[in-house]
């Protein structure tokens, strides 16, 4: 579905740090390097926030996890109310496809959290796919937050 995450760019705090571009994280609690896949990260950390009303309390960025014996970091978890993983978020910069590796990235990554669905998001693209038991259907509706 097509996903315009500009709209969202004025609500992100914004500083120059020496030479560098950071952006506030309002999940981290502190200004990180502003890269175009940071940048799709916050803008949708926004989106969630503005538009589906979703708590800064309730999303993990960036952690550390371990698939097949190496080390990776997811880009967001969302947690339910009942505080289980039930969203994976790849964030993927601009210019990057979301195409087949991409998404089976986002699908080793969730052997570690058994969620309910997977979001592969570019900042004008996003792929839903949601788990049926038996394999992943894409969807066009962004799925209820619980």
């Amino acid at each position: 579905m097509e996903l315009n995450l500009l709209v969202h760019l004025n609500s992100l705090k914004l500083s120059n740090h020496g030479q560098a571009k950071q952006v506030w994280d309002p999940c981290r609690k502190k200004w990180v390097s502003f890269s175009p896949e940071e940048m799709v990260r916050q803008l949708f950390i926004a989106y969630l926030i503005q538009v589906h009303g979703y708590s800064v309390n309730r999303i993990a960025v960036e952690k550390e996890i371990r698939v097949e014996l190496t080390r990776k970091r997811f880009d967001l978890v969302l947690y339910a109310a009942d505080l289980k993983p039930y969203i994976l978020v790849e964030c993927k910069a601009p210019e990057i496809k979301l195409n087949e590796p991409v998404i089976a990235q986002v699908v080793r990554y969730n052997r570690m959290f058994a969620v309910n669905y997977l979001i592969v998001v570019n900042g004008h693209e996003c792929r839903i796919f949601n788990n049926t038991s038996t394999t992943w259907v894409e969807q066009n509706e962004f799925p209820s937050l619980v």
